[in-house]
């Protein structure tokens, strides 16, 4: 499966950018900052009552919520860390 970078996946059509953002986080080939990026458009995505009745619909929106819970649950532990060692 070739993975897109961000730049490319915003100039795809709109109905394949939800699925390409996916690809971006699931796979291990991509950075950091790359699944950063993909996790807010998703979350964007997710926001649109349109498109979340699409992901209800095919039965993944709750894995979404999920999964862009426990990402931010995971970057607030990691700047926590980073504001100790500064303090520290």
């Amino acid at each position: 499966v070739r993975i897109l970078s961000p730049g490319q996946i915003h100039g795809l059509d709109p109905a394949a950018q939800p699925k390409a953002w996916l690809d971006v986080v699931a796979s291990a080939h991509t950075s950091e900052d790359e699944k950063a990026e993909a996790m807010e458009e998703i979350l964007i995505l997710a926001k649109d009552k349109r498109r979340a009745r699409i992901f209800l619909e095919e039965g993944i929106l709750d894995s979404l919520v999920w999964t862009l819970d426990r990402y931010f649950e995971k970057q607030q532990a990691r700047e926590k860390g980073m504001m100790n060692i500064v303090i520290s």
